[in-house]
C-alpha cells in the first residue's frame, strides 16, 4: 500500500473540546477517526488527553503523568508512526503540535494539519475538519 493512502492521527482531546465550546459546536467522538482520515489507512490513532477524558472512537489515549512527559511520548508516537512514510495528521493547532508539525516536516515526513477553520499555520495549510465530525447543537 502506498504511503500516501496510510495516516497517523494524533489529536490533543483538550484543545479539540475547548475549540469545539469556543465555536458553540459538538464533536462526533464516534466519526472523528473516519472522518479524520478521509478514507485512508488508519496506521495508529492516539488521543493525548487528561486520563478522565471519554476516548474517540478508534482512538488510544495517551495520557501521561505531566505536560513535559507526554509531549515527549506524543513526539515519539508521531515520529515512530510516520517512520515508514504514512503521513501524519495533527488536531487541531496549537503551539506545540505546530512545533512538532514543523520538527517532523524538517524530517522528511508528511504532515497535515487540521482544525476548525481552514488557514495556515506554521508554514502549512491547515484543513478544517469535515462536516461530518461536527455539529451545531
Amino acid at each position: 500500500m502506498p504511503a500516501a493512502d496510510r495516516v497517523v492521527l494524533l489529536i490533543d482531546l483538550d484543545a479539540l473540546r475547548v475549540g469545539a465550546n469556543t465555536r458553540n459546536v459538538e464533536l462526533s467522538w464516534n466519526r472523528l477517526q473516519r472522518g479524520l482520515s478521509r478514507g485512508r489507512t488508519v496506521v495508529a490513532a492516539t488521543a493525548f488527553g487528561a486520563a478522565t477524558r471519554k476516548v474517540p472512537a478508534g482512538f488510544t489515549l495517551l495520557a501521561a503523568g505531566g505536560d513535559f512527559a507526554a509531549g515527549v511520548e506524543l513526539a515519539a508516537a508521531a515520529f515512530a508512526g510516520a517512520a515508514d512514510g504514512a503521513s501524519v495528521l495533527l488536531a487541531p493547532v496549537t503551539p506545540a503540535l505546530a512545533v512538532l508539525a514543523r520538527a517532523l516536516r524538517g524530517h522528511g515526513r508528511t504532515v497535515e494539519l487540521v482544525d476548525f477553520e481552514a488557514g495556515e499555520a506554521s508554514g502549512m495549510a491547515v484543513v478544517p475538519l469535515g462536516k461530518d465530525c461536527v455539529f451545531v447543537p
